[in-house]
C-alpha cells in the first residue's frame, strides 16, 4: 500500500510538511477551502486509510 503522506503530496506537493513526533498523525488545513477538486481526493484517501478526521468551519 502506498502511504498517505506520499499520495498527499502528489496531489499537493508544495503544501506538505513533516514534523517528527511520538505519535503517528495528519494535520490538514483548508485555508480557503472546502476546494471541490482536492477535498473529495482527500476525503477518498482518507476512507482508504480509515482515518477518522474532525472538521471545524468558520465564518
Amino acid at each position: 500500500m502506498t502511504s498517505l503522506k506520499s499520495v498527499i503530496k502528489n496531489i499537493i506537493p508544495p503544501w506538505v510538511v513533516t514534523y517528527k513526533t511520538a505519535e503517528k498523525g495528519i494535520l490538514l488545513t483548508f485555508d480557503d477551502g472546502p476546494d471541490p477538486d482536492i477535498t473529495p481526493l482527500i476525503l477518498d484517501l482518507l476512507e482508504q486509510y480509515r482515518i477518522h478526521a474532525v472538521f471545524f468551519c468558520a465564518r
